[in-house]
């Protein structure tokens, strides 16, 4: 690659979805027989926004040049590793078309769990932050009303009804830092939900505390079987679909599997056996693998058991959402029975007082 195509990255990074409808436009156009350089400048003709019609003209700039599709991609600066890989891939093997296709597929379904996953963290985040603005407006503007009515009768309570006054202060107190606490939670999951970094933190943290790591290993055996699935239609053998599956999965205990089935490869020994002794896949999944590999069919059994593993992750997903929402309404009802029990407590104190 020229010295004057290394520095043209200006565009900042593609996130999964835009990656997904770029692959999928310039599949469908290779499809209909354009050629990747015509297909660029139609999709500049029709750009809505400056950033992806600067995107666009580096990349047929370059392709007039004659640079490769994989050349102009890459000198934007704004394509994923992984994607411009597979991209060169495909086009030394002659099979860009079903590259693109897949690659679709894979950034499709990782922008679905990815978004499926700032869902799961915004929702409880926003009801934190209305269980603070609920509780804060109890407390600044409803208590001091009650509170200075109390002060000004509470010099002649009994020693009961002033123990149980001091107990609705205290009530009114823990409210205050419970909702603080709820505050600070909620902004976290906010700033946490706003970076790929963090969804993945917050998956693990959720992973951990609710599922027991059922999440991380749904999500790993989807990208794995994508990762492969992807290899596959680049044209890749087996081993080198293996270093890209390892590539692309962020759990360590997945890496170790992955790891261990490629060495039993190495040996022998088949693909199917291998995920079953590695303990990546079993069951019924295995039959599935064994069958479509023996029928010639290997890249679409991995994209079906990708599909699988998706919608699983999704059911996961809405577990955690079922289970998430009543917790935090929970957490209202304490905050507010906190509040009231500030308010009432002083009350029946002053009461037994005028009654005394």
């Amino acid at each position: 690659m020229s010295t004057e195509i290394k520095t043209k990255k200006s565009v900042s990074q593609l996130n999964a979805e835009e990656v997904y409808l770029f692959s999928m436009q310039i599949s469908l156009m290779l499809k209909a027989g354009i050629l990747p350089a015509d297909g660029v400048a139609l999709l500049e003709s029709e750009a809505a926004s400056d950033r992806e019609k600067k995107l666009l003209n580096q990349m047929k700039e370059i392709l007039e040049q004659g640079e490769p599709f994989f050349s102009a991609m890459e000198a934007t600066g704004a394509f994923p590793e992984h994607a411009l890989r597979m991209v060169q891939i495909g086009e030394d093997t002659g099979r860009l078309e079903q590259v693109l296709a897949a690659l679709t597929l894979h950034y499709q379904q990782e922008h679905e769990l990815r978004e499926n996953m700032r869902q799961a963290v915004v929702y409880p985040a926003w009801l934190a932050v209305i269980i603070g603005i609920v509780t804060f407006v109890l407390v600044t503007r409803v208590l001091p009303v009650f509170q200075q009515v109390l002060e000004q009768l509470g010099s002649g309570l009994s020693p009961w009804a002033s123990s149980i006054m001091k107990m609705g202060v205290f009530t009114k107190q823990g409210a205050i830092v419970f909702a603080a606490l709820l505050a600070v939670f909620a902004l976290y999951l906010f700033f946490s939900s706003r970076s790929p970094e963090g969804q993945e933190k917050l998956r693990h943290l959720a992973d951990i505390l609710l599922f027991r790591g059922a999440l991380g290993l749904s999500v790993s055996r989807e990208r794995f079987s994508s990762a492969i699935s992807l290899s596959l239609a680049s044209g890749l053998n087996l081993n080198d679909a293996m270093d890209k599956a390892i590539s692309l999965v962020d759990d360590d205990k997945m890496r170790v599997k992955i790891e261990h089935c490629k060495e039993l490869l190495e040996q022998g020994t088949t693909f199917a056996a291998s995920v079953e002794q590695a303990g990546i896949f079993n069951g019924l999944e295995i039959g599935l693998i064994s069958a479509g590999f023996k029928a010639g069919a290997s890249e679409a059994v991995m994209q079906e058991l990708s599909r699988r593993c998706h919608n699983q992750t999704e059911e996961i997903m809405s577990k955690i959402m079922s289970r998430i929402e009543p917790i935090l309404v929970i957490f209202l009802v304490v905050v507010v029975g906190m509040l009231l029990l500030s308010v009432m407590l002083p009350l029946l104190a002053m009461m037994n007082a005028i009654g005394s």
